[in-house]
């Protein structure tokens, strides 16, 4: 059983180096990703263009500008293009990432 309803399994997946990452994505003008991370990741210093993502249940730390905040569920954060971040997601985190790039992560098919 995951967090999202069954036809999401027929989108296509996004190459996003987590282990453990479960993830569908919708590609236009930006790029959303719906996953959920059962065990928990951590992604080190990057940086990317302007993300914005929201937490549907368990937490997230986002670490930027040399302050870690940790969102919860029903929060959202936004990390500006260009700005240096990390992030850890916690055991059983869902959330919904969304990226000012349509091509961040390749697509492979479902």
């Amino acid at each position: 059983m995951t967090y999202y309803p069954e036809f999401f399994a027929h989108m296509p997946k996004p190459a996003v180096p987590m282990p453990g990452l479960i993830a569908h994505t919708m590609s236009d003008q930006a790029q959303a990703i719906f996953y959920e991370i059962p065990e928990g990741s951590a992604a080190g210093e990057h940086v990317n263009c302007d993300e914005w993502g929201l937490v549907l249940s368990g937490e997230v730390s986002v670490t930027m500008n040399g302050e870690t905040i940790t969102y919860g569920a029903g929060e959202s954060f936004f990390i500006p293009d260009g700005v240096p971040h990390s992030v850890v997601n916690h055991p059983g985190v869902a959330g919904i990432t969304g990226f000012d790039d349509p091509e961040r992560f390749p697509l492979g098919r479902s």
